[in-house]
């Protein structure tokens, strides 16, 4: 750089101009809007100062407010090195804000610093301390939230888990009371499938004594018609009862001519009819009884069937009811964990942020709230927990 005039050992080599707003303006910007902004300050800086003058012009984004410094060697018009003239006292600062409003701030709907205020501007320190403090004041309350949040979520979970240990309790009482239900219809069916045996071979016995039936009846009716015969014989009833009368009678298969008196006669008609039609129609009653049982029992299989079935459905919706709690308490778990993991990330950033002796007392502070937290828990006390 060619200057007029020799440089003074304790000149001003060189100053900064920091181009910053607040955070809402620039959230309300875009990427394109923000990089017009900075380059129109630029633009204007150069303008002010002089191009040539120009050192450098860095925009800072990794920061919590998007902000430019401008570096620039005050060289007057003359070409002298004095930052006194270039930028003057307060008046020609105060003018200066003005002319920096009317060139770019009011074009993107900036206000204007209060003139003549007494606010003091903060050195950088200063302003990167108040920062710090209050991103701590703001992570620390989200620490305190998230705190209460996962007190919240356990307090869910503990419940779950308790709803979930009732569901599995309720599933054993069910599968219990199925399994024996099972028990009990197998031996049903068991009991079914012998009675249906036992009433096969009775339906074979009865189809046999209805058939032997079939033949005393034939029978019957034959000797009834002999009779009938015999009773257009006799013309009178006296003394006739010891009449010997000669009749045909099955004898070992075949019919025979037998003489005997009527009084015989009669008793052994009796004894044919009564004697074995009495046992075969006592085993038919035996057969029917039978018969009504094991429909009896064919209608209680059939409720226990049905009510079986409901309880499968009753097994399967309980499953399903725990395993959906089963997902529910690792989906609050998996986000107690992320959400955890978020905040100790913004406090592990801003302890790189801010000065060791604000980092120590900010640790202090935090063990000194698990250390509560803890006594607190130990007396029986609600509170979060770390």
């Amino acid at each position: 750089m060619d200057l007029k005039r020799a440089v003074r050992h304790d000149a001003k080599v060189m100053c900064q101009v920091l181009v910053t707003s607040d955070r809402n303006f620039f959230d309300g910007l875009s990427e394109e809007r923000q990089r017009q902004f900075f380059e129109d300050s630029y633009k204007f800086i150069c303008q002010k100062y002089g191009k040539n003058n120009i050192i450098s012009a860095t925009v800072h984004l990794d920061e919590k407010t998007p902000h430019m410094h401008v570096n620039f060697v005050p060289v007057t018009h003359d070409g002298r090195l004095s930052a006194k003239d270039v930028i003057g006292g307060r008046e020609a600062l105060n003018r200066f804000q003005t002319q920096f409003y009317e060139g770019v701030f009011k074009n993107y709907g900036l206000n204007r610093g209060i003139e003549g205020s007494k606010t003091r501007h903060q050195t950088v320190a200063e302003f990167k301390a108040a920062t710090a403090e209050a991103e701590y004041s703001r992570v620390y309350g989200s620490v305190i939230h998230l705190q209460e949040d996962e007190s919240k979520l356990v307090s869910q979970i503990k419940s779950l888990e308790r709803e979930r240990d009732g569901l599995k309790q309720e599933f054993k009482v069910y599968q219990e009371f199925v399994e024996r239900e099972q028990k009990n219809l197998s031996e049903l069916c068991s009991t079914a499938f012998e009675l249906q045996g036992e009433v096969n071979d009775l339906e074979d016995k009865r189809g046999a004594l209805t058939g032997e039936i079939d033949v005393l009846q034939r029978q019957i009716d034959g000797k009834r018609e002999q009779l009938g015969n015999l009773d257009g014989r006799i013309k009178t009833k006296q003394g006739i009862e010891n009449l010997p009368i000669k009749v045909k009678w099955p004898i070992f298969g075949k019919e025979e001519n037998v003489i005997m008196t009527k009084s015989d006669y009669d008793m052994l008609v009796r004894t044919s009819l009564t004697s074995p039609i009495i046992q075969n129609i006592e085993s038919l009653k035996a057969a029917e009884n039978k018969i009504k049982k094991l429909e009896s029992l064919a209608a209680k299989v059939e409720p226990l069937e049905e009510e079986l079935g409901e309880l499968r459905r009753e097994s399967w919706k309980t499953r399903h009811a725990i395993s959906s709690r089963d997902a529910e308490i690792s989906n609050l778990s998996r986000k107690l964990s992320q959400e955890t993991k978020r905040i100790m990330d913004r406090v592990n950033k801003t302890l790189d942020n801010i000065d060791q002796s604000s980092a120590q007392d900010f640790i202090q502070e935090w063990r000194a709230e698990e250390v509560r937290l803890e006594n607190l828990q130990m007396r029986g006390m609600d509170g979060p927990s770390l």
